[in-house]
């Protein structure tokens, strides 16, 4: 419907939202989980579409087992956050960990969960996120109190769902590095 209504006018905006939006369904189809060409973004695209594009390239890619982001969207990104303050919680900060991923720097993300200047269910995925960064870089004791933590969090911001599927991760974390010495949990 959107690409009918697009194609009665010439508004560079609406053709640039259309651009986007057939970016996001072309990833979302492909059958191996291709991240969307982000050449379609140029000014005309509004910033919340540009967060949610760029996250979904940087998730995409984090599916596939790769970097979310190269330095050159990393910039982009982090440039899209300074420049958009009222971005939502919950989409910055998921941009904010492909950031993390990317480049391996989680200290400022790590400090605002801890501190809680973000909210609890969001400190509890940074952490959970966070768990997962270090198991697969074999910190299996890093991990185990990073998802120990994220539990936490998670309960008690009743995301049980969550909270569940990370403490999975901590028990098979375990069965991995420590078989010998049983099961903790």
């Amino acid at each position: 419907r959107f690409g009918i209504l697009a194609g009665q006018t010439q508004d560079p905006v609406v053709q640039s939202l259309l651009k986007v939006a057939e970016a996001a369904v072309a990833s979302c189809q492909h059958p191996l989980g291709g991240p969307p060409d982000l050449s379609v973004l140029n000014s005309h695209v509004p910033p919340f579409h540009r967060a949610r594009l760029l996250l979904l390239a940087g998730e995409s890619e984090l599916a596939r087992g790769q970097l979310p982001f190269s330095g050159e969207v990393s910039a982009q990104v982090r440039t899209l956050l300074t420049q958009t303050p009222d971005l939502d919680d919950a989409l910055a900060v998921r941009l904010e960990l492909c950031i993390a991923e990317s480049s391996g720097d989680w200290a400022p993300l790590l400090a605002r969960a801890r501190t809680r200047k973000i909210a609890r269910r969001l400190s509890a995925l940074v952490l959970a996120r966070h768990a997962r960064y270090l198991a697969n870089r074999a910190d299996p004791d890093g991990a185990d109190a990073e998802w120990s933590e994220a539990v936490e969090q998670g309960c008690l911001a009743k995301i049980h769902a969550d909270a569940a599927n990370w403490l999975y991760s901590q028990r098979m974390l375990a069965s991995r590095y420590r078989p010998q010495l049983g099961d903790p949990y």
